[in-house]
């Protein structure tokens, strides 16, 4: 939207709301990745899980967790890639 407003020339609706699906697409992707990561297997089988987690250990930071996972997800290197195909 900020596009279109700093644009002189006016885009059509449907032109508009490709765009925003294909942010949605992506966000959708990126959380996605993010929950699979978080989600490995090794630890933890479900969101609820890990936020009960600090019960068992003090020093676990649920919030650190989610933002080491996101980092670790790749969504940095995967979501360039697949936007070259949309």
């Amino acid at each position: 939207m900020y596009e279109y407003l700093c644009n002189d020339t006016p885009q059509s609706p449907a032109v508009l709301l490709a765009s925003y699906e294909r942010k949605e697409m992506l966000s959708l992707l990126e959380l996605a990745l993010w929950k699979s990561s978080v989600l490995n297997g090794e630890m933890f089988r479900d969101i609820q899980e890990i936020r009960e987690y600090p019960v068992l250990d003090e020093e676990f930071d649920v919030r650190r967790y989610f933002d080491q996972a996101r980092v670790l997800s790749g969504c940095a290197s995967i979501i360039p890639r697949v936007l070259a195909f949309l």
